[in-house]
């Protein structure tokens, strides 16, 4: 019998623990997967404080904003009884019994950080370099690497003039978890998408003063269309898309159905229907719009102390806390980038976004 090939998984989220599994189904495979930290989870591993090495992360209140039919396991799915939007924890509980029902985690090394993988010097085999607990290195080859640690691993911030001088809270969403050290305090959430809808929002509603800055402005919809109907159902089904201009015109509708004309808040974008980087799930921005918790900013030119400059003259004055929910870079910090990239990261971009031409790695505000 023929020796098995070794696999080297990087990463214990559900991408990690779906490959895994895969592994186990294939003759010939021997998984070993190496976690970082000391659970599986991934991002949905929630913790108090960024984790060291972490890249996105979530807040304590998060809740899906994809159906739990459309996140599922095809062959582990969520209970019946669970919300169609889902709490991060449930989320979680959920990940960690399909691991437990595969027994996938004999296979897992946690606390184990691979800070590097390369070609061995023939090319017949890959070589990590690993960390243990306790910061021993070692070095192991495989046959195949597999890396899930998904690629949003590096903040995307915006640079602005002054922004060195701001003496305020300055920090990117992944450091967000609650909103009680912002009540009272006039706080600008920079970004146009589900979490900075989300994070604005949240600390509207408990006590801060809040300017939402974007760069297009929105469209933003409901999570559940008039039929009760989660609206990834409604919206992504094939019947719904049997052509471009009907998707499109239906996802317009759905927008419309809570705001009508955004542009009465302040929020219509550039873009005549609403496209993937421009929408935003979320059923209380316009409750927090229409109550003055929320206000919509263009984007900001320049920061002079603590005082913030719009593109359109507007100034803010003593500005007490800047959250960039602006997204994340595309990065692997441990394996060089001609592994990893080539002409098949163009299939981020939907075909309305390819119409303005761009092609970037960063993520989308």
């Amino acid at each position: 019998m023929a020796a098995k090939k070794r696999v080297a998984i990087v990463g214990a989220g559900v991408a990690g623990l779906v490959s895994i599994k895969s592994c186990l189904e294939e003759d010939g495979l021997e998984p070993t997967c190496f976690e970082r930290h000391e659970s599986i989870g991934g991002v949905w591993n929630y913790s108090p404080e960024l984790r060291p090495g972490q890249g996105a992360a979530i807040y304590d209140n998060l809740v899906s904003n994809d159906s739990k039919e459309m996140m599922t396991f095809s062959d582990f799915p969520y209970p019946k009884e669970n919300t169609p939007f889902m709490p991060h924890r449930m989320v979680l509980r959920h990940i960690q019994n399909y691991a437990k029902h595969f027994k996938l985690e004999k296979h897992i090394r946690f606390n184990t950080d691979v800070i590097d993988v390369q070609r061995n010097n023939d090319g017949k085999y890959w070589k990590l370099q690993i960390k243990d607990k306790d910061g021993k290195l070692s070095t192991e080859e495989f046959d195949y690497v597999m890396i899930c640690t998904s690629v949003y691993n590096r903040a995307a911030i915006p640079s602005y003039p002054g922004m060195e001088n701001f003496k305020g809270i300055k920090i990117h969403v992944n450091k967000y978890r609650e909103p009680s050290k912002f009540k009272g305090k006039k706080v600008i959430v920079v970004g146009g998408l589900h979490t900075a809808g989300e994070v604005s929002s949240e600390i509207g509603r408990n006590g801060g003063e809040v300017y939402l800055s974007m760069r297009h402005g929105v469209f933003f919809f409901p999570p559940t269309c008039q039929n009760g109907l989660p609206y990834d159902i409604q919206l992504f089904s094939r019947s719904a898309y049997q052509s471009p201009t009907k998707g499109l015109t239906l996802l317009e509708n759905h927008c419309k159905t809570r705001v009508g004309d955004h542009r009465k808040f302040g929020l219509q974008s550039k873009e005549i229907y609403p496209a993937s980087k421009h929408t935003m799930v979320n059923d209380e921005m316009q409750d927090r719009l229409a109550q003055g918790h929320i206000k919509p900013m263009v984007e900001i030119e320049e920061f002079k102390g603590n005082d913030v400059i719009f593109k359109d003259g507007t100034t803010l004055e003593n500005v007490d806390a800047v959250i960039f929910a602006t997204g994340y870079e595309f990065a692997v910090p441990i394996i060089e980038d001609s592994w990893l990239y080539d002409e098949s990261d163009k299939l981020m971009c939907t075909s309305t976004c390819s119409q303005c031409g761009q092609n970037t790695r960063k993520g989308w505000r």
